[in-house]
């Protein structure tokens, strides 16, 4: 059996004002980390759960995404704004086969990097899901 599984090069990490588009392409991405999503269990256990405790479906969590990217002006000044603004944004992952993962986020962390020498200057960035995140397959 031939396998489906791919590597992440070629994936596109972008940022917008809605999960509509358009997004605008954060520069020389080298790691996208994709959500941890998790969901609550609330305790609903009463007398009559015969000694065993009950639980039901609460609040989840979508998670968060980060990024690291190779420092560039460019993408640091796109990512700054949007922490500067201090107000929700969209943001959208496109894996190398088409497959899309989209949400409304908070910027939760920028670091622009550390300059070493020798080295590529690498940035990060860390982005707090709010309210639903989507997965869509290519056609």
């Amino acid at each position: 059996m031939t396998t489906v599984a791919d590597t992440g090069d070629g994936a596109t990490f972008g940022i917008g004002a809605t999960t509509a588009g358009p997004f605008t392409a954060i520069g020389e991405v080298t790691n996208i980390s994709l959500p941890d999503e998790a969901t609550d269990a609330v305790e609903a256990t009463h007398l009559g759960s015969a000694g065993r405790r009950e639980f039901i479906v609460g609040l989840s969590d979508p998670g968060e995404v980060s990024i690291e990217f190779n420092f560039t002006a460019t993408g640091y000044a796109a990512l700054k704004t949007k922490s500067d603004a201090r107000a929700a944004f969209a943001f959208e992952v496109e894996e190398p086969n088409g497959d899309t993962w989209g949400a409304a986020c908070i910027l939760t962390s920028l670091k622009a990097g550390d300059l070493a020498a020798g080295e590529v200057t690498k940035g990060s960035a860390t982005f707090k899901v709010s309210g639903p995140l989507t997965y869509t397959e290519a056609a």
